[in-house]
Formats: structure tokens, C-alpha cells, sequence
């Protein structure tokens, strides 16, 4: 039996954590009260409600990775996976983020592959004449004009070729029967298609 030095009760030794360099082996505190003092002086966490979702989330629209985001909140990879398992008003910014991310880079692609319009302001310089005095003088007038961009073939593969990718894929099967002899030689180019 043992007393501990906190609560004065005295208690069995496996009450007590093990502590190789005291005497009798065991810590001076039981484990309850050792447990309650960890608590109470126990790091404080950097995780704040008010700032944190709202950061994640900016985070996650630039499509930051989460070690990418653990390392602006200057925490560990560790750390910032606790916040999202015990603070769900963080993970739910940082997937809205990452959601409306995706979504808006799948719009972007989406115009491009079908080709758009697209509006814009433009500056010109004119010159007018001052309606009191009758001379020149230089201007500048805003006029909203309409430029229209193609289709993109870059962006209709890649559309394509994760949508459907059976049919538009870039991988080929190739089958082959036989016996190889001597040298051989197989050329393959971007995009070919097998014959169906």
C-alpha cells in the first residue's frame, strides 16, 4: 500500500503509475489525481470556432491538400485531423470548399470544351468637343463587348475521357496471337483507337 502525495488516501500500488527512478517504483500521485492535474494543465488547443472554418474553407476553394492546410494553420497532419473528427463545423467548411471547388472548375471546363461568350469591358480614348468653348479634349468611354472563345479540343478530351471513359479513354487494348520472331517493333500513338 501506498499514500498518494495529492489526495493523502492510501491506495493499492497498481493505483499508481510505474516510475522507474523512485524508490518503491511508482509515481508520488495515484493515477486519478495525476489524471486530473493532466487535464487542468494540459496544452491548451489553437483551434478557434470563429476563425478556423471560415479559414478551411477559403483554403480548400485554392484546392489546398490537407497537409497543404495543416501547415497554414502551422499544426501537424495529426493535429488537423483531430480537428476535423472533433469539430464538425470544420470538416463541413473544408468538403463545402472543396465541393464548390470542383464544381466550379468543372463549369469552367464544361464552357471551354463547348466553346462560349463571353463579356468584357473595354476602355477607348475619344475625343469630344466641349459643348462651351468648342474644343477638343480627350475622353474615355467604357464600352461592354462580347469576345467568343472556340471550343477547346484540350478540354473536350479531358472532359470526354473522364466522363466516358470506355468510349473516349486514352488506353488502348491491343490483342495479339501468335509467336513473336526476331525483332519487333510496336509504335503506338497518342489516341489510336483499336478497331471495333
Amino acid at each position: 500500500m501506498k499514500t498518494c502525495s495529492k489526495c493523502n488516501k492510501e491506495k493499492d500500488f497498481t493505483e499508481f503509475q510505474k516510475h522507474s527512478s523512485s524508490r518503491d517504483g511508482c509515481r508520488a500521485k495515484c493515477k486519478v489525481c495525476s489524471k486530473e492535474d493532466s487535464e487542468k494543465t494540459g496544452r491548451k488547443t489553437k483551434y478557434d470556432i470563429k476563425v478556423h472554418p471560415k479559414q478551411v474553407l477559403k483554403y480548400s476553394l485554392l484546392g489546398l491538400t490537407d497537409s497543404q492546410m495543416a501547415g497554414s494553420f502551422d499544426i501537424s497532419e495529426a493535429t488537423f485531423n483531430n480537428w476535423k473528427k472533433h469539430h464538425p463545423e470544420f470538416l463541413e467548411s473544408m468538403l463545402a470548399g472543396k465541393i464548390e471547388a470542383d464544381a466550379n472548375v468543372a463549369s469552367t471546363l464544361y464552357k471551354r470544351a463547348l466553346g462560349h461568350l463571353q463579356k468584357r469591358k473595354v476602355a477607348f480614348k475619344v475625343r469630344q468637343i466641349d459643348d462651351k468653348t468648342g474644343k477638343l479634349y480627350d475622353a474615355v468611354e467604357v464600352v461592354e463587348v462580347e469576345d467568343y472563345y472556340p471550343p477547346s479540343d484540350q478540354a473536350i478530351n479531358l472532359w470526354l475521357g473522364n466522363r466516358q471513359r470506355k468510349k473516349w479513354g486514352s488506353k488502348s487494348e491491343i490483342e495479339h496471337s501468335g509467336e513473336l520472331k526476331g525483332k519487333t517493333t510496336i509504335v503506338f500513338s497518342k489516341g489510336a483507337k483499336g478497331k471495333d
